[in-house]
């Protein structure tokens, strides 16, 4: 069945996702002594949802992509962008007057604002309701667009 089939894309991703935080964290604490001020376990609830919000947006460029090139090409279209306006390599405060009010309804932007305030800054994980509840927001449209656009079968 298609559900069953998602439902084993998502939660493999899911899993490997938070393999690959441990081992981020595991190295950045072991090996060049990083600190994480928050509980640590309270960042994984993060990146579940973050996860969720983006595994969707990528079953949304598959479905609508005409071909797995294309589907690539969206993808770094939309990835991109993201990672530079949204504070992953430089505070969104750096950018033009207009863009960081603008940055703040990308889905990259919550994410890492909740990581941070909960990993840097100590903040319990109800203390980043916004950007949960933002992250839930685009988790349910990203959701309902993916399960509109998204097909197995190429168009001709």
């Amino acid at each position: 069945k298609v559900r069953n089939y998602f439902a084993s894309v998502i939660l493999t991703h899911m899993l490997l996702s938070l393999v690959q935080t441990v081992i981020i964290l595991a190295t950045g604490i072991l090996v060049f002594d990083a600190h994480i001020v928050g509980n640590i376990v309270w960042l994984f609830p993060i990146i579940i949802l973050a996860n969720f919000v983006f595994l969707n947006i990528g079953f949304s460029i598959g479905g609508w992509s005409r071909s797995p090139a294309a589907a690539s090409g969206l993808g770094n279209i939309i990835v991109m962008p993201m990672m530079f306006f949204s504070g992953t390599f430089f505070p969104t405060s750096n950018l033009p007057s207009f863009l960081p009010d603008l940055v703040k309804i990308l889905p990259l932007t919550p994410t890492l604002d909740a990581l941070r305030s909960v990993g840097i800054e100590g903040n319990p994980l109800w203390q980043t309701w916004p950007e949960l509840a933002m992250l839930a927001g685009w988790g349910i449209v990203s959701a309902g667009f993916a399960i509109k656009v998204f097909r197995f079968d190429q168009p001709d």
